[in-house]
């Protein structure tokens, strides 16, 4: 053996086109053992463990703008949905972690092809509220609706609008709070600049606060917000 590795070193170094054989043979050797391991190995890991697995949410209906929200192994998936050339916002009930998906429910029937970006919240007794903006043809602007189930999504109330009176609310997302106040944050236009706004549910509707953000002269507006609630504390931070 040390003779023939010897012979095949002292060709190597001696015959310049042997050189390039070596080297091609062992380049094949490499690049198909590094093949035979990638595709041949019978289990893939990740980390986390589980990101390999999917589960079904939507069924057939052909969706967009999917959002979700989870109350312990409470899961609401809401989204824009197709049934036909019947749009509207569909709720996907999970009760196991994700586990598993309800079929979709109906929100509401939607009159507009433009997206309305429904976003879902679970209180702390599992009532869930969406809201979605829609566009309104009569005011040439965009206005926010809610919807509320009172029975883990079984069924959903009749849209309700939320009058705020901007020239233009649109994007809404609610959140409840460790009390059970609904809160909702959403994109507003007055004065000719977008910015972000904040609003409480109350007894005589929303109670909204003025802009969140102190924009200056250079900034066009504020946009896509994330909200995070711990606590007594709310962070945001936004675009």
């Amino acid at each position: 053996m040390n003779k023939l590795l010897a012979f095949l070193t002292n060709l190597h170094f001696r015959i310049a086109y042997l050189r390039h054989i070596l080297w091609s043979i062992l380049t094949v050797i490499v690049v198909s053992s590094v093949v035979i391991i990638v595709f041949i190995s019978g289990k893939v890991i990740t980390k986390p463990v589980g990101w390999e697995k999917s589960f079904l949410v939507s069924y057939s209906l052909k969706t967009k703008n999917l959002q979700v929200t989870s109350r312990g192994n409470f899961i609401t998936a809401v989204y824009e949905g197709w049934n036909g050339n019947k749009k509207s916002i569909y709720a996907s009930i999970s009760f196991n972690g994700g586990l598993s998906f309800l079929r979709p429910v109906r929100v509401t029937e939607l009159n507009t092809q433009l997206d309305s970006n429904p976003y879902p919240t679970i209180s702390s007794d599992g009532q869930v509220t969406v809201m979605w903006s829609a566009f309104i043809e009569k005011e040439s602007t965009s206005r926010m609706f809610y919807s509320t189930s009172t029975d883990r999504g079984a069924t959903w109330s009749s849209p309700k609008q939320i009058y705020i009176g901007y020239e233009m609310e649109m994007l809404p997302k609610p959140f409840y709070d460790n009390k059970g106040r609904l809160h909702l944050f959403y994109h507003g236009l007055k004065g000719g600049v977008f910015n972000l706004f904040h609003a409480v549910k109350t007894k005589e509707g929303y109670k909204t606060t003025g802009s969140l953000i102190r924009l200056t002269r250079n900034m066009k507006g504020a946009f896509f917000p994330s909200i995070k609630f711990s606590g007594r504390y709310i962070y945001i931070v936004w675009q």
